[in-house]
């Protein structure tokens, strides 16, 4: 039986996912502030250097990145996710499988100002680190949840099945307090800020690649 080959680049995305996934196992157990502040901060260059060799670079500029979901809120859910499963997508390519029925109150969102409030503040996170996806619909069933008069904000949610793909996640943003972000790459307009956004736009990657 002839044995599957495995490519470079597999191996190299796989030895890139244990070294992240190392980092998160580490972020996720009891420490204090300044180790926390230390693995956090290593995270981000870790993922950043990472992804940058892949041709894909987090952008400063959350500002433009939300105007541009904006414009294409209609075709686009969000939703916050954990980030290791975040790390195995786009090192492995490893889908993330959802299930709408699992969440009667709705496991993603539509794109709008209450929308991306409801996902900041519900589903999956680590310690530190909110990771929001906005993925196109395609291939996902999507349901609406059900009306609930003690929560009006429930008509934004929606209940998702399916698994999402690389192909369906068109931008990332990650939230990060500022005192766990690299004092050396906080910007000066940033010192005042609670926390840090930094943000990927995947469809400008794919139209320059």
């Amino acid at each position: 039986m002839e044995k599957e080959k495995i490519t470079s680049g597999e191996v190299k995305g796989e030895l890139v996912s244990r070294n992240l996934r190392d980092i998160i196992d580490r972020l996720r157990k009891p420490v204090g502030e300044q180790e926390k502040k230390e693995i956090i901060a290593n995270f981000f260059r870790a993922i950043e250097n990472a992804l940058e060799a892949k041709g894909i670079f987090i952008e400063e500029d959350i500002g433009e990145i939300y105007k541009d979901i904006f414009q294409h809120a209609g075709g686009l859910l969000v939703r916050r996710e954990a980030i290791d499963r975040v790390v195995d997508l786009l090192f492995l390519g490893k889908g993330i499988k959802i299930s709408g029925q699992e969440h009667g109150g709705g496991n993603s969102a539509v794109v709008s100002d209450e929308g991306i409030k409801i996902a900041m503040a519900e589903g999956q996170t680590d310690p530190g680190i909110i990771s929001l996806m906005f993925l196109s619909k395609n291939n996902l069933q999507i349901e609406d949840c059900p009306a609930d008069p003690l929560r009006p904000n429930r008509q934004f949610c929606r209940r998702t099945t399916g698994e999402i793909s690389k192909d369906n996640l068109k931008y990332l943003i990650f939230r990060i307090p500022k005192q766990y972000f690299p004092q050396d790459e906080v910007l000066p307009e940033e010192e005042e800020d609670r926390f840090i956004f930094r943000g990927i736009d995947f469809r400008e990657f794919k139209k320059s690649a």
